[in-house]
């Protein structure tokens, strides 16, 4: 199953005492901003990890659900996708050739 880097964007960070449970959830593979003190809960949080699915969709809505179920009240704003691709990462994302997608990236085909 492939693996997918990317980032979700929370309504707020984390407190120390809702790690267990997201730790849980994730088998330690999520890394999440924290908080100690709730004056700064208003700022948001984030969440970035490597998580495998059968495709990008299903692995950020899996990773969502067990964001959300691992500390009540906390909602997943957006993603963001990792910025940083392979030639290969983008050709098996999208179904083609390493050489399809070099010759795409080059502007040798349209």
């Amino acid at each position: 199953m492939p693996s997918y880097d990317f980032a979700l964007i929370l309504s707020r960070p984390l407190y120390e005492e809702e790690l267990d449970a997201l730790f849980d959830r994730t088998h330690g593979y999520v890394t999440v901003s924290i908080i100690t003190e709730p004056q700064h809960a208003e700022r948001p949080g984030n969440a970035s990890c490597t998580w495998q699915g059968p495709t990008l969709a299903a692995a950020i809505m899996e990773l969502v659900e067990h964001v959300e179920t691992s500390a009540p009240g906390l909602h997943v704003q957006r993603v963001e996708a990792d910025p940083l691709l392979t030639i290969r990462d983008i050709a098996e994302r999208v179904g083609r050739s390493v050489d399809s997608v070099r010759l795409s990236i080059t502007g040798a085909r349209g």
